[in-house]
């Protein structure tokens, strides 16, 4: 049906450009990419059609090529609302590009300056590029509106433990998170890792391998518990846990540093 309308129309943009959003759905991504050039070749400055071109460059994990689509439908200034600015900047992320995250959604917080989800992307962006009081304003910003979302607190207070030597005050946060969310691993992990920072260690590794047991294949909670059991002189038992952690994902940060220092 689709394709009857393609021939009975061959100057309409829109007939490919419902032909791509066919074989997209479908994930027949080699039809989709065809009819959506199609369409654009006929439109060019087709917005809904280059977003749906570079959906489907992300599809095909082509993050370079997708980005890029996505900054210039930014750069053209019709960006079709928030989602394109969050995909874009998640495939930053991905690419371990925070400072294009970073002016992405700082650009975006233009716009939308109420946007909780971009605040707490660009809240991760900060953490990322070491910028702690960036991370914390924007963290800061969505507590005065949330004061009880357990995700915001985990963030700030793992941030405040981790990165300075605030950590009393980024263990009350994270603290308030656990009574909210107990069975949430990342949370579990944050208390304890505060734990360790405060010279708990024996309680540190009971959290941590609560932690690990809930969500295995983290590999954050992994360099975690095993610089716990290190400096317990369980270092066999270290070993054993950063293996598979490394094995699983070879370019986290956090395993890295961890294994570096130690």
């Amino acid at each position: 049906m689709q394709e009857q309308w393609f021939i009975q129309y061959p100057e309409s943009a829109a007939a490919p450009l419902s032909l791509a959003r066919v074989g997209f759905a479908r994930e027949q991504f080699s039809l989709a990419q065809q009819a959506v050039a199609t369409a654009l070749a006929k439109q060019p400055d087709w917005t809904t059609a280059q977003l749906l071109q570079a959906d489907i460059l992300r599809a095909i994990n082509q993050p370079e090529a997708a980005l890029a689509a996505y900054q210039r439908i930014i750069a053209a200034g019709d960006p079709a609302g928030i989602e394109t600015y969050l995909s874009a900047s998640e495939l930053a992320f991905s690419l371990d590009a925070p400072d294009v995250a970073n002016r992405l959604l700082s650009q975006a917080l233009e716009q939308y300056p109420q946007n909780g989800s971009l605040h707490y992307a660009r809240a991760m962006s900060w953490m990322l590029l070491d910028d702690v009081a960036g991370a914390e304003a924007d963290f800061r910003w969505l507590l005065e509106r949330q004061p009880e979302n357990p995700r915001v607190l985990n963030a700030l207070g793992y941030t405040l433990v981790d990165k300075t030597t605030r950590v009393d005050e980024g263990s009350q946060l994270i603290e308030q998170a656990y009574a909210l969310e107990p069975d949430n691993a990342a949370i579990i992990d944050s208390m304890g890792w505060a734990e360790f920072r405060q010279g708990r260690v024996s309680s540190a590794l009971a959290y941590l391998r609560r932690a690990h047991a809930k969500s295995p294949d983290n590999a954050e909670i992994a360099a975690h518990l095993g610089e716990v059991l290190w400096v317990l002189g369980k270092k066999a038992q270290a070993k054993t846990v950063w293996t598979k952690a490394q094995q699983a994902h070879p370019q986290d940060a956090v395993l890295l540093d961890t294994l570096e220092r130690l």
